[in-house]
């Protein structure tokens, strides 16, 4: 492998994939955390983790580039062995991380060719479980009956049909839905600000957008939302092929374009009754500090005759944690409120909403 990326870069890749190991694999992915860490001390791996596309994290790419070769490619490499999605009886992470840089180095071109075409596209929607008491609870306090719901970085729309699905918080309740593909289940931590009853507001507007929009229909599309689930995760990966099977006919329109650039049009194009909501789970992380900083100004801006709230599910830095927000924006007034926090993949919820 060719070293291509500075020093600083480097030293800025392996402090981002010790983090990934400690951080974001325990309880979660024991096989990512020990190649993770791996990765972090190897310049050769770092250098090719470093040709993502720009703004698109690091581990993530290269974990689903690997498992992407491995899920559909006839590779016949021991590394398979160590998945637990692909052996009967996964070996012991330890030496796991010697058989992962030596298949890297054989199917380097496939690896670079996946991870600088692809992005880690939102497609997690378990998340579902912690947006959904955010839209209910929005809906309430502005009295909205209707939302029209605009989702940035959409991937393949499934967080937008998110009334669509059955939910069990255990003790705090349940919310059935006719037809519903699953169940997500969530726990919730804080039951007694936490509150189901509010009424569901009708979606009068369903609409993505996503410069790199998956096509449930396209088998590579496919694939490759299958290969961003982590090994471990069966759970994850059964309810995606339920999603692929239930989403033909059902998918909402989710146009390939810029968020920021679009954002402004989207919400003009809806019609003034009811509520315009723009939710995000996972995007703005992908963002840089200028593309942010206008997103936020074209909500601003767009708010000047009618109000516009985001709700966004995102790593909080400075709060070290993933954060649940909604911000309302109407004229020259902004008023933000933090939700809670939750699990990345909405396992769990600590809800603080009124």
């Amino acid at each position: 492998m060719a070293a291509e990326a500075s020093a600083s870069e480097i030293d800025d890749l392996a402090a981002r994939f010790r983090r990934f190991a400690e951080v974001e694999c325990p309880g979660s992915s024991p096989l990512y955390g020990i190649l993770a860490a791996g990765v972090a001390e190897d310049r050769e791996l770092l250098d090719l983790a470093g040709r993502v596309r720009p703004g698109q994290p690091p581990a993530n790419m290269l974990f689903a580039a690997v498992h992407h070769q491995l899920l559909f490619s006839d590779t016949g490499h021991e590394l398979a062995g160590y998945y637990p999605d692909l052996a009967a009886w996964p070996a012991a992470t330890d030496g796991a991380f010697t058989s992962f840089r030596d298949f890297c180095r054989r199917y380097e071109q496939p690896i670079t060719d996946l991870i600088g075409r692809r992005v880690v596209s939102t497609n997690e929607v378990k998340r579902c479980a912690c947006l959904m008491p955010a839209f209910r609870w929005i809906a309430s306090r502005d009295g909205a009956e209707r939302l029209h719901l605009i989702e940035v970085g959409a991937s393949a729309g499934f967080n937008l049909l998110w009334d669509r699905y059955a939910y069990d918080y255990g003790d705090a309740g349940r919310i059935e839905a006719e037809g519903a593909p699953f169940v997500l289940r969530c726990e919730v931590r804080n039951e007694r600000r936490f509150d189901l009853d509010r009424p569901l507001p009708v979606i009068a507007t369903r609409r993505g957008i996503d410069p790199f929009a998956i096509d449930v229909s396209d088998r590579e599309d496919r694939q490759w939302l299958q290969a961003l689930i982590w090994p471990e995760h069966k759970e994850r990966a059964d309810r995606l092929r339920k999603l692929l099977d239930w989403m033909p006919g059902r998918r909402p329109a989710v146009i390939r374009d810029d968020g920021v650039k679009a954002i402004k049009g989207a919400i003009g194009d809806v019609d003034s009754n009811g509520l315009v909501c723009v939710f995000h789970s996972f995007v703005l992380n992908q963002f840089s500090e200028t593309a942010r900083s206008s997103f936020h100004e074209q909500l601003r801006s767009s708010a000047a005759d009618r109000p516009v709230v985001r709700i966004g599910m995102e790593w909080d830095r400075d709060a070290d944690a993933v954060v649940l927000d909604a911000e309302r924006h109407h004229g020259y007034d902004s008023e933000r409120t933090v939700l809670a926090t939750c699990d990345a993949h909405g396992r769990w919820l600590d809800w603080s909403g009124a």
